[in-house]
């Protein structure tokens, strides 16, 4: 997988753990949900700071 494309996917997997937290009736679930949109928010931009030092 390119940088670009590890980008997207974890940007999508960030979208779709917030929209879990949302849903989550259990505000511990609520919290797990929440702590991984956070994670996969990091990795996204992680990727795309790769992704600009390789262009650089």
């Amino acid at each position: 997988m390119n940088m670009l494309a590890d980008q997207a996917y974890y940007a999508r997997r960030a979208a779709k753990a917030r929209t879990l937290a949302t849903a989550a009736a259990d505000p511990g679930v609520k919290k797990i949900h929440l702590q991984m949109a956070a994670r996969y928010d990091d990795l996204a931009g992680q990727s795309a700071l790769h992704l600009v030092s390789q262009t650089v």
